[in-house]
């Protein structure tokens, strides 16, 4: 994957991924406004998150053709290897 990927968001907001770990692959969120994230009672961790302008980002979506594998406090994303 890409050191940065820019997300297609409303608005022309600059929402975008920057990359932080290559091992296990993880991307950190980059947004000038809020997010918001989501979890579910029986499950641990975040199951979704969310940036003004989108894309709405679950577990399971794909980005660049790489799978969200986790989501993790401070906006980061695992993806599968």
């Amino acid at each position: 994957m890409k050191p940065e990927i820019q997300l297609k968001s409303r608005g022309n907001i600059d929402n975008r991924l920057i990359q932080v770990k290559n091992e296990p692959l993880k991307y950190k969120l980059k947004t000038d406004f809020n997010y918001r994230v989501g979890f579910k009672e029986d499950e641990e961790g975040y199951v979704f998150i969310d940036p003004s302008g989108g894309p709405f980002i679950t577990i399971g979506s794909e980005i660049e053709g790489h799978i969200v594998k986790a989501i993790h406090e401070g906006g980061i994303i695992e993806f599968e290897s």
